[in-house]
């Protein structure tokens, strides 16, 4: 077993039903691909860390047991297709389905039956890892498949603020693209192929918090000091222009969080959260 220490307040809580779960994520990663890459270690840290996000968010909006053990199992499933695709392309893009590998390796492949999962759940499972990196949720969702993509969406989030802030490269040295400008600024979702340069993909990352759903997982973000540790991870270019730019992005993406926009999504949340409970 992988030397990881469980013994904070939320694992106690879980009283080791979930650590099993975990355990055997990890040993299916040891076996199966190369402990010693520096980003098939990147990845297991980071759904380590996704899972234990979980339990906090799962706490947090007090769901019944049966819907945490679903959500828990999703934040372990969400990211398998990466180790994946680190195997096969020795690098992680974008612009990779890896979540459509996550579902081929846990249906396919088998691995979703060593968890002691009802099928009657597995469709619902199936959404919410596929869709977890997908830039807009479809129409044809329950209002519970929808909750449950937007708990993996979330924390997967939170988490990556963590990851590019130490693990990837951060550059603001040129100025954005109009195109994306436009769509951070007008609160709409980025697309990744209007990313044309490293400033670009800076914004593009800015916007995540801004797509974050529930307000429990904003305040694990706070909490966390992810958000704060991700901008101050980047390097600027000194010209007057370029930074000024950065800086008012930045004060924008603080700002974002309360406006009207995010004030009507928490709303839509509450009542979807008590029709689904």
């Amino acid at each position: 077993m992988l030397n990881h220490s469980y013994d904070d307040r939320f694992f106690i809580l879980m009283e080791g039903f979930m650590y099993k779960y975990l355990e055997i994520i990890e040993n299916y990663i040891k076996d199966n691909y190369d402990l010693s890459e520096d980003l098939i270690k990147v990845k297991l840290a980071h759904t380590v860390r996704v899972y234990k996000l979980m339990i906090e968010l799962v706490e947090k909006l007090n769901m019944p047991d049966h819907d945490k053990v679903l959500a828990l199992c999703i934040a372990l499933f969400h990211d398998l297709g990466r180790f994946y695709e680190l195997k096969v392309n020795k690098t992680m893009n974008n612009r990779y389905d890896h979540a459509a590998d996550s579902t081929t390796i846990l249906f396919n492949e088998g691995l979703i039956q060593e968890f002691p999962i009802d099928e009657d759940e597995y469709d619902l499972i199936l959404k919410a890892v596929y869709y977890h990196n997908k830039k807009e949720l479809p129409n044809d969702l329950t209002d519970r498949e929808e909750f449950f993509c937007h708990l993996i969406r979330d924390v997967d989030k939170i988490d990556i603020y963590h990851v590019v802030a130490n693990d990837l490269p951060k550059e603001f040295l040129v100025m954005p693209s109009e195109k994306v400008l436009e769509e951070f600024y007008n609160k709409e979702l980025i697309d990744i192929l209007d990313i044309k340069n490293k400033s670009d993909t800076i914004i593009f990352y800015l916007a995540f918090q801004d797509q974050i759903y529930f307000r429990e997982s904003l305040a694990l973000l706070d909490q966390k000091g992810y958000f704060d540790e991700y901008i101050n991870s980047i390097v600027v270019e000194h010209n007057t222009l370029i930074k000024d730019t950065f800086d008012h992005l930045v004060d924008e993406a603080y700002n974002h969080r309360d406006d009207n926009l995010y004030k009507r999504r928490i709303k839509r949340r509450e009542v979807k959260h008590g029709r689904i409970r």
